[in-house]
């Protein structure tokens, strides 16, 4: 059996080293959903504030003002609308990024907001579609002092209970605020 070359040994050990990097790369790619979902339920304990309470985070004053549970798609699931505000503070370069938004139960389960508001909730409620998503164009044109009323819906299980809203905005992060109605 002929011994290898020195370019075969060259090609072996190049491709070992490759893989060396190209394997951690791929469980990292194909893991990262993962890893954002174990951040978001594990990350540091978020604000609780219950019962419209307004504090401030992010440099805004944030209300819950109503949690509604709506007829869903289905005898499974709901439709929650949920409707809050934030009165932006003195400085408005605080608030430029979008903002994280998720419907929690008891049971620690998120869920991330429709794309768009669910029909049943634009009947219910004429005039919610002009609202404004949650992130820095509202806040920058409500300007320092404004308000910002925010509406989101949320396609949830029909035996969930004890839903809050769980708002996050990269400047403020790792906190987090976690309204209770």
């Amino acid at each position: 059996m002929p011994s290898k070359t020195v370019s075969e040994r060259r090609a072996y050990w190049g491709s070992m080293a490759a893989l060396g990097l190209v394997l951690p790369a791929a469980v990292l790619a194909h893991s990262w959903g993962s890893l954002a979902e174990w951040y978001d339920r594990h990350g540091r304990e978020p604000i609780l504030v219950e019962g419209g309470v307004s504090p401030i985070y992010a440099g805004a004053a944030w209300r819950l003002v109503y949690l509604k549970r709506l007829p869903g798609p289905s005898a499974k699931a709901a439709v929650v609308l949920a409707e809050f505000e934030a009165r932006v503070g003195k400085d408005t370069a605080s608030m430029a990024g979008m903002c994280r938004i998720r419907l929690t139960d008891a049971d620690g389960r998120l869920w991330a907001p429709t794309f768009t508001l669910e029909p049943i909730a634009r009947k219910a409620y004429p005039g919610i579609e002009e609202r404004p998503l949650c992130g820095g164009p509202a806040f920058a044109e409500a300007g320092p002092g404004g308000k910002v009323d925010m509406v989101a819906t949320f396609l949830v299980p029909h035996d969930a209970v004890d839903l809050a809203l769980l708002i996050g905005l990269a400047e403020a992060e790792p906190d987090t605020l976690l309204l209770k109605p």
